[in-house]
C-alpha cells in the first residue's frame, strides 16, 4: 500500500514536505502570539502532527531518491525486526 502511495505521489514528495515545513513554522509562530479567545495548544497540536507527516513523507521521498541512485537505481532489501 505504501508502495503504491510512494509511486502515486513520485514528483510531488519533495514539494509537499517543503509546504508542510512552511506549514508548521507558521504554527509555531502562531502559537507564540496567541490571544485569550482562540485555543491556540488544540489548533498547534493539530496543525504540528499534520505538517510533520507531511514532511516526513517529503524527506522519505528525498531519500529514496538518494539510495536509488547510490545504489544504481535499486533499494536495498530491508527485513524490518519483529
Amino acid at each position: 500500500m505504501l508502495s503504491t502511495l510512494s509511486k502515486w505521489l513520485d514528483g510531488y514528495k519533495t514539494k509537499i514536505g517543503g509546504v508542510s515545513f512552511i506549514c508548521l513554522g507558521f504554527a509555531l509562530i502562531g502559537s507564540a502570539f496567541t490571544g485569550p479567545e482562540i485555543d491556540y495548544d488544540r489548533i498547534l497540536k493539530g496543525a504540528t502532527t499534520i505538517a510533520t507527516g507531511m514532511a516526513m513523507l517529503g524527506l522519505g521521498g528525498k531519500a529514496e531518491k538518494i539510495i536509488k541512485t547510490i545504489n544504481g537505481g535499486k533499494l536495498p532489501n530491508v527485513q524490518l525486526p519483529q
